[in-house]
């Protein structure tokens, strides 16, 4: 009946569209909300291109808190590119909730040094007592790269708080 009411040329076209909505969903047509769109670009951080990669980040850091549950799955991802995203782009995010979370990866043995590493660097940014106390258990980590930046995490925290007020929170060049 839509053949002989629109024609075959138009009935082409909706039939793309329609596949294409439901191939590429971010496109437009029939687009995602909330964490289905968090993980679609999510899927982006293992891509094989850095610029795909880096939009991605982007548009996580965009959509603010509601990507925190989808890259905590993430840090569970089998890609090496995703999982590490994930666990700096928690950081920048900043939730302190998510620490008790990076303190797990940070003590386990089942990922990465470089995993582990940028933990250390995401529990530096998000600061609070619980990431106080992982970072000083992990000068006594047996990686020395986890132990060093650990050493290193706790030096500029120290740094920053016996600064003068007016450099706090600037970079180590204007010291």
């Amino acid at each position: 009946f839509l053949l002989v009411l629109v024609g075959k040329p138009f009935l082409h076209i909706l039939l793309a569209a329609l596949l294409l909505a439901s191939v590429a969903p971010e496109a437009g047509l029939g687009s995602p909300s909330g964490s289905k769109k968090a993980e679609l670009w999510i899927e982006k951080l293992n891509h094989i291109e850095v610029a795909t990669r880096i939009e991605a980040r982007e548009q996580l850091l965009g959509m603010g808190p509601e990507v925190i549950g989808p890259l905590l799955a993430a840090l569970d991802s089998p890609q090496w590119r995703t999982r590490q995203s994930a666990v700096w782009l928690l950081g920048e995010l900043g939730d302190r909730s998510v620490a008790p979370r990076i303190v797990r990866l940070l003590q386990s043995t089942a990922v990465s040094d470089v995993d582990r590493f940028l933990g250390v660097g995401t529990l530096e940014k998000l600061g609070g007592a619980e990431a106080q106390a992982a970072l000083e258990a992990a000068l006594e980590d047996p990686s020395p790269s986890i132990r060093n930046a650990a050493a290193a995490s706790l030096a500029a925290k120290q740094r920053e708080t016996k600064a003068p007020a007016k450099l706090k929170g600037r970079s180590c060049e204007l010291y």
